[in-house]
């Protein structure tokens, strides 16, 4: 592309149908959740937030669920996304709805 905007083409040139670029269903909130738990649990998020391994709690427990998860034998993992997939568009549809 030259100084003015102007583009000048050499070559061939070929058209291709992209995927448009979103983020990552994990990463688009469809609506935001309260989980109850007790102090315990918040302590042990806030103390791996505290000596700098996560930013958040939220962060924390995010993460650890992923290395649980990870941690799962493969068979485990297929019905785990499965069920994540499941509850994701049942989320998308409910929120849709109203």
């Amino acid at each position: 592309m030259t100084k003015d905007g102007i583009y000048k083409i050499n070559g061939k040139i070929s058209l291709e149908k992209v995927e448009p670029e979103h983020a990552s269903k994990k990463d688009r909130v469809t609506f935001y959740a309260d989980v109850r738990i007790n102090n315990h649990m918040k302590n042990k998020a806030e103390a791996l937030s505290a000596i700098g391994l996560y930013k958040t709690h939220k962060e924390a427990i995010d993460e650890a669920l992923d290395y649980l998860i990870n941690s799962l034998p493969n068979e485990d993992k297929r019905r785990l996304k499965f069920q994540i997939e499941t509850l994701e568009d049942r989320d998308v549809r409910m929120k849709g709805k109203t």
